[in-house]
Order: structure tokens, then C-alpha cells, then sequence
């Protein structure tokens, strides 16, 4: 038994091994380069840790922030309660002690 391989179909054969072989080549390379550039994945939990420290730290700072604010509403209104006595002297004392 003998086989005969025209020239026009064994040219077609290489054609088509050199694109299959050229289209493998190209996803490898791809996939190549994914995980070159690809961030890790423990970089990524280490900064979802600290960005959740920061996040954290800045809300500490924040309620400090807001505690300090409400101690000074409290004492302005304890203080409004306390003054009208002081700002009623104060003000019969600019009527009486100027003149123009």
C-alpha cells in the first residue's frame, strides 16, 4: 500500500500546522504576560489589611474628634444657662459707663 501526498496538500497541511502553531504561541505568550503583571494575591490581603487599619485609625480619630466637639456644646449650654445674670450686668455697664 502506498500513500502519494500532492505538493498543494502538504503545502495546505503546513499552512494550517503554521497558524494553529502561531495561534498557541500568541495565548501563551498572553497567559505569559498575565502573570507577569498580575498583582499577588498576598499583596493585595496585606493592603486590604492595612488600608482596613487606616480606615480604622481615621474613624478612632473622628469619634475623639466628635466627643471633643460635644464636651464644648455641653459646656456652652450649661455656660448659656449660668450667663444671663453676667450678660445682663455686662450690658447696663456699656450703657452706663460710656458716653459720647
Amino acid at each position: 500500500m502506498t500513500i502519494q501526498v500532492d505538493a498543494a496538500d502538504f503545502a495546505t497541511a503546513v499552512e494550517v500546522a503554521s497558524w494553529v502553531a502561531s495561534l498557541i504561541a500568541i495565548l501563551i505568550m498572553g497567559l505569559i504576560v498575565y502573570f507577569m503583571v498580575r498583582p499577588s494575591r498576598r499583596s493585595r490581603r496585606r493592603r486590604d489589611s492595612e488600608a482596613e487599619a487606616l480606615q480604622l485609625e481615621e474613624m478612632v480619630q473622628v469619634m475623639e474628634r466628635m466627643e471633643r466637639r460635644l464636651e464644648t456644646l455641653e459646656r456652652a449650654i450649661r455656660d448659656e444657662h449660668e450667663a444671663p445674670q453676667l450678660l445682663e450686668t455686662g450690658a447696663e455697664r456699656a450703657e452706663y459707663g460710656r458716653t459720647k
